[in-house]
C-alpha cells in the first residue's frame, strides 16, 4: 500500500505527456494573393490543423468577389465581409476584382470544435511556405498549462517516493 500515492502520480504524470502533443498542433490560417491580371486576385488561404473552422475576411470596399471554391451553403458574401465554414479542407480559392490595385486584406479563423481563435497571416515564401514570419495569434491556454503542472506532479511523485523510503 506504500506505493499507492505514488504509482498514481506517476500514471498521472504519463498522461500529461502523452496529451501534450496531441495540444500542440495549434490550428493556422494563412493567406496567399496571387494577381491574375485585368484588375483580377487569386486568393488562397491555407489551413492547417483545423477540422472545422469558421473563416471571416474583410475585403476592401471596392472590391467584389467573383467566386469561391466553398459550396454556397457553406460561404456568405455580404458587402465587404466574407464568411466561410471549412469542414476538412486544407485550402480554400476565392477570386476577386479590385481595380484599386492589390487587395489589403484582413481575417480571423475559429476552430469550431476547441474554441481556438487566431488571425490569418500572410503565407511566407521558402523552403517552408505554411509558416509565417510572428507566431499565429492564438488564444488557448495549451502546453504552456501544462508545464507547471507536469513540475508539480513531479514534485509530489518524489515526496511520495522518499516518505515510503524513511519508512
Amino acid at each position: 500500500m506504500k506505493t499507492f500515492p505514488s504509482t498514481v502520480v506517476f500514471v498521472a504524470l504519463i498522461l500529461l505527456m502523452c496529451a501534450a502533443p496531441a495540444s500542440a498542433l495549434a490550428g493556422m490560417v494563412t493567406r496567399e494573393v496571387a494577381e491574375k491580371g485585368g484588375g483580377l486576385y487569386e486568393v488562397t488561404l491555407w489551413i492547417e490543423h483545423l477540422d472545422a473552422a469558421g473563416i471571416v475576411e474583410r475585403l476592401p470596399e471596392d472590391a467584389a468577389l467573383l467566386e469561391c471554391s466553398l459550396p454556397p451553403s457553406r460561404m456568405r458574401a455580404d458587402g465587404s465581409i466574407l464568411a466561410m465554414a471549412t469542414m476538412n479542407e486544407s485550402r480554400v480559392r476565392y477570386t476577386l476584382r479590385d481595380e484599386a490595385g492589390m487587395p489589403v486584406l484582413d481575417g480571423v479563423w475559429e476552430d469550431l470544435i476547441t474554441g481556438e481563435r487566431g488571425y490569418v497571416t500572410e503565407r511566407q515564401a521558402g523552403p517552408t511556405p505554411w509558416r509565417t514570419t510572428a507566431a499565429p495569434a492564438v488564444t488557448r491556454a495549451g502546453v504552456s498549462a501544462l508545464l507547471p503542472v507536469s513540475a508539480i506532479i513531479a514534485g509530489l511523485c518524489i515526496v511520495f517516493w522518499r516518505r515510503g523510503e524513511r519508512r
